[in-house]
């Protein structure tokens, strides 16, 4: 109560001194706009905060693509720098509803990204690079709605403004820092993106917010990617003229640790702004993640993100989602018996995919099955395995076939009658020369007759990284 007290006295202190624009004030969340968390609080610190919201992202898809294909929610973007997900939807959509029709664990929503970071602690983590002295600086994603900043100082208040290319103030976002002076802050306003060419602006107050200590203003860089090539392993972009990039590729090993190995490569801009880099002979399939990361040499750090190009499609479902770089050609193909049928949407939009419902010529649904053939924009034709769940009661699994020797994701989704809450746990497998596996839950679960529970197979596929998934659902 006291500190909420607090906020409000410095806001109309600042406000009273003309420093706090009355559309600060009156700014709103939007209804159309709600967030959700890739990280649990009581999840391994130790894991990259971007390589555990992958590996939670990949779980929650299947229930965000088939909302889309229903028209419950019109976009999605994952923000994996931050653990979470903004989700567009119509105005007065309940998410937590139409999320739980596709069954599974209840997901918890926000009306705004900082309360999923505070939600998740994410800020927990990036804050130890701020412990012990050093140089202010902030980190920044374009396109994404938050930012990092360290050595504000103690306790310090701190405001931070988006201003559009037109010179219309669009976001805000206000907080403390912690006390060792590091900050986590989103924005909230009409338009939250950090977007190139905008006008960022970060000002840090003393703890009772009288006095302004100092201003960090900077117009905000283009980073962007142009292309992607897993044939050559080539990754090109554009970024700030004449000057040293560093990229970095991270692919996904499928081994049993689930580990994945980093790739760092330095690159110089040409004149224009663009750049090319070749990452062999490292490995690169899809769904890797590539990364960009810029300073301006003065308080800004830039980081850029996308995954390489892929296709994601669950088996018995007649939805899709094609993975590809804004501003390419949106397309996607399936042959499925003796049917064929090619969907197209223009150009792949900044959410980094495309997405949509199969349905055959006779306007049947088309469900994907084991040995059909997808392809995608970038992505070249992959054929769909073989995946099969069923529950092991006697030893508390999920047990099944999948394409022998490969490592992969078995979620097992159980419902409490006593709490009439789903739980929902996650174990890393794999799969014998003969193709069979057990996921074992019993640590966890005691799985019975009677139980009404959901199964999700998530398999990568080891030659070209393409995501098939697998689901049962049983009801008592």
């Amino acid at each position: 109560m006291k500190r909420t007290l607090s906020i409000l006295l410095a806001l109309v202190f600042l406000f009273s001194l003309g420093v706090l624009p009355v559309s600060v004030q009156a700014a709103a969340q939007p209804a159309s706009m709600a967030y959700l968390s890739l990280i649990s609080p009581k999840s391994d610190a130790s894991l990259p905060v971007e390589i555990e919201a992958r590996s939670a992202y990949t779980r929650l898809l299947p229930r965000l693509a088939e909302a889309q294909a229903r028209g419950q929610i019109m976009a999605f973007k994952p923000e994996y720098a931050f653990g979470l997900v903004k989700v567009q939807v119509s105005s007065g959509t309940d998410l937590a509803a139409v999320l739980r029709l596709g069954g599974g664990a209840d997901v918890a929503v926000f009306t705004t990204p900082g309360a999923a970071l505070e939600y998740s602690q994410v800020g927990e983590r990036m804050q130890n690079a701020s412990v012990g002295g050093g140089s202010p600086y902030i980190e920044i994603n374009p396109y994404e709605s938050c930012f990092y900043a360290y050595y504000m100082g103690a306790n310090n208040f701190f405001m931070a403004y988006l201003v559009d290319t037109t010179g219309r103030e669009v976001s805000s976002a206000h907080g403390y820092a912690n006390g060792s002076g590091y900050i986590d802050g989103c924005f909230n306003g009409i338009w939250g993106g950090i977007d190139p060419g905008f006008h960022f602006t970060l000002n840090v107050y003393n703890n009772a917010a009288t006095t302004l200590l100092a201003t960090y203003p900077t117009t905000v860089q283009n980073m962007t990617f142009s292309a992607i090539s897993v044939s050559s392993k080539t990754l090109k972009g554009k970024g700030p003229a004449s000057t040293v990039l560093t990229t970095e590729l991270n692919h996904r090993n499928l081994d049993a640790g689930n580990d994945w190995t980093s790739t760092i490569k330095a690159v110089t801009t040409a004149s224009n702004g663009s750049w090319s880099v070749n990452f062999a002979p490292a490995a690169m399939f899809g769904t890797d993640y590539v990364d960009v990361y810029w300073s301006d040499g003065g308080y800004f750090d830039y980081e850029y993100a996308a995954e390489v190009p892929a296709v994601f499609v669950t088996e018995g479902y007649n939805y899709f989602v094609a993975f590809g770089l804004p501003g390419q050609k949106a397309s996607f193909s399936i042959k499925h018996g003796g049917a064929s049928v090619k969907l197209s949407g223009g150009t792949i939009a900044g959410w980094g995919y495309f997405s949509g419902y199969l349905w055959d010529k006779t306007g049947a649904p088309l469900f994907p099955v084991a040995g059909d053939r997808v392809s995608a924009t970038s992505v070249k034709t992959y054929i769909l395995p073989t995946i099969t769940s069923l529950a092991d009661y006697t030893n508390n699994a999920v047990i099944g076939s999948a394409p022998p020797n490969t490592y992969f994701e078995v979620d097992l989704d159980l419902y409490s009658y006593a709490t009439k809450n789903w739980n929902d746990v996650a174990v890393w497998t794999h799969s014998n020369a003969a193709g069979y596996y057990s996921a074992d839950f019993s640590s966890w679960f005691d799985i019975v007759p009677g139980n009404r529970f959901e199964t999700y197979v998530y398999f990568y596929d080891p030659a070209t990284g393409n995501e098939t998934s697998y689901t049962t659902y049983v009801e008592p």
